[in-house]
């Protein structure tokens, strides 16, 4: 750039010196620069970079393109999906109605010894334990008793007070023994005894007064009776009694022992 000046300076020197001295002047033109061997070129200036503000460029929001479809077909591969396997669907199972077994039933009572439709004759006294443990019904003397179920005379008897009586074993009434007291075993000529095969000896003295506390004597005959049957004993009031009646004894087995702490209404249907 100096050098440029330098020559353009030199030009207008001359032609300054030329209009001064007339049109027959001779302008020899200087030689130019040689530049020296030595001369080093001074080195170009750089401009410092200026800070142009760079105008922002608006970048357009890019529409979203779709997802091309793979429309090829597709080969098969080797790995199938399995079908899915069917699930049997289990049948539902009906629900039967309760039968009569799901509520066990007390078991059915068994007959009351003494007709209750004869309107001779009522239960004067239940049962309370400790006091009066058993069921008595009263009525006339002779007032015949009968089975109350499948049972079998096990043995006849007359107490050490002199009551008379008889028990029983049922098969379809689930106590241990049912006994009868204060009958009267010499009723209609002795039947009772006759019924039974029993000699009249054997509870009675020759004068006819009873032998008291003989006990458990077996029938030789007609000892399994069904229910309802007529068992050939009567009331009576033999022992300690106030009126004729039959005192009706529940028996289980505690401990090994006859026990008579039962309400024989529970398992008899005297009811009037």
């Amino acid at each position: 750039m100096k050098k440029l000046i330098s020559v353009v300076a030199v030009l207008v020197t001359l032609s300054s010196v030329a209009g001064c001295g007339g049109s027959d002047a001779t302008v020899t033109p200087l030689p130019p620069d040689t530049p020296k061997s030595t001369d080093t070129p001074a080195p170009t200036e750089t401009p410092e970079p200026t800070n142009t503000p760079v105008p922002p460029t608006y970048t357009p929001t890019p529409t979203q393109t779709a997802t091309p479809t793979n429309t090829s077909i597709p080969t098969e591969t080797s790995t199938k999906t399995p079908a899915p396997t069917e699930t049997p669907t289990a049948m539902p199972t009906s629900t039967l109605p309760p039968t009569a077994t799901s509520t066990p039933k007390p078991p059915p009572k068994g007959l009351c010894p003494v007709d209750m439709s004869l309107s001779e004759v009522w239960i004067c006294e239940g049962y309370t334990e400790g006091v009066h443990q058993g069921l008595d019904i009263c009525g006339p003397t002779g007032t015949a008793y009968r089975s109350p179920g499948q049972c079998q005379v096990v043995g006849l008897f007359i107490a050490g007070d002199g009551n008379q009586g008889l028990h029983l074993e049922c098969s379809d009434i689930p106590l241990a023994r049912l006994s009868f007291a204060h009958c009267d075993f010499t009723l209609n000529n002795y039947e009772t005894l006759d019924w039974y095969g029993i000699s009249h000896g054997v509870f009675f003295n020759s004068d006819g007064t009873p032998k008291w506390g003989v006990e458990n004597v077996r029938p030789k005959q007609h000892a399994f009776v069904s229910r309802g049957a007529d068992l050939h004993l009567y009331m009576g009031c033999t022992g300690r009694c106030g009126l004729p009646h039959v005192h009706l004894d529940a028996w289980t087995i505690v401990g090994g022992q006859f026990d008579n702490r039962n309400d024989p209404a529970e398992y008899l249907d005297c009811s009037k």
